[in-house]
């Protein structure tokens, strides 16, 4: 099979989360699709448990490519860059250690841009995503971690636990695209978008966030939408986000500090908005100062 005929390059980063990467490749190989339409790359960013044994363990069972990167801090954006620039198939998707994805989630994100031609950004669903990490004990005891499907019929059956973005996403009946700031939900745990467009319109992750926690992946988001792309919304794109543990009080503030740069790097209206408020929230402030600036 030659190299064009790969539809996806799944890039992950990960450091010292062998386990943790272990569930996710596992769901990337019961992907409900032809696995040589699809190669896996993990970017290490110099872990020092076994990640790379984990990996080889995969090798005979779908195409995966190993990188690493000395350890010199939290490079989440530079890992990805290296699977970027090593990236093979035609479109992207950006999947973080950890998440499950389900068995026809590839696939549809496949389709997705498939039956669009128009530069695409397509964001997946991502059940559990627990940001305080309170209900860490509950989710290890609903979620198995070897058969995501069934946890996500769970999730979906009983309404519980859904994409932290649901409400917002319920709010605007789904039509990301026709928000002032959809690059808002760009978040790296489960995204695709056109390998070419990326490379050749939009440029990479910026490295200037690296050592900090946050933003780097909505940053690239808003350069994607300012070169014209659609997002879009798929939920037949579904993943869970599998329980760890989180140190929110400095990822708060490592946000704060990127979310600063951001502004600085592209003085819009919308990036400043940014300055008192979270993502997530972005679109109904920046539609509420417009309908105040109507009234």
């Amino acid at each position: 099979m030659l190299k064009s005929d790969l539809k996806a390059s799944i890039v992950i980063p990960t450091y010292n989360r062998a386990k943790l990467l272990n569930y996710t490749l596992n769901s990337i190989a019961n992907q409900c699709i032809d696995k040589r339409l699809i190669e896996v790359i993990i970017v290490d960013d110099g872990s020092t448990d076994n990640t790379y044994s984990v990996v080889n363990t995969y090798k005979s069972k779908m195409k995966v490519r190993y990188f690493f990167q000395e350890d010199k801090g939290y490079r989440p954006g530079s890992a990805r860059n290296v699977g970027i620039k090593n990236a093979e198939g035609d479109i992207i998707v950006f999947v973080d250690s950890g998440i499950l994805l389900s068995s026809r989630c590839v696939l549809a994100h496949i389709n997705a841009h498939s039956s669009d031609m128009h530069p695409t950004v397509v964001l997946g669903y991502v059940y559990c995503y627990d940001q305080g990490n309170e209900n860490e004990d509950i989710l290890l005891k609903l979620i198995a971690p070897n058969s995501p499907d069934k946890s996500i019929r769970y999730f979906n059956s009983t309404a519980t636990f859904l994409d932290l973005r649901e409400e917002y996403y319920i709010k605007y009946k789904d039509n990301i695209n026709d928000l002032p700031a959809p690059w808002a939900y760009f978040w790296t745990c489960n995204v695709s978008v056109s390998r070419n467009f990326l490379i050749k319109e939009v440029g990479m992750f910026d490295p200037k966030f690296d050592g900090r926690w946050g933003i780097e992946d909505v940053e690239l988001g808003y350069r994607l939408s300012e070169k014209g792309a659609k997002f879009k919304l798929n939920r037949n794109a579904d993943s869970i986000h599998y329980p760890h543990t989180k140190v929110e009080t400095k990822k708060s503030l490592e946000e704060e500090i990127n979310t600063i740069y951001f502004h600085k790097k592209h003085q819009s209206f919308e990036t400043q908005l940014l300055l008192s408020c979270k993502p997530i929230e972005l679109n109904d402030m920046i539609l509420e100062c417009a309908s105040n600036k109507i009234h």
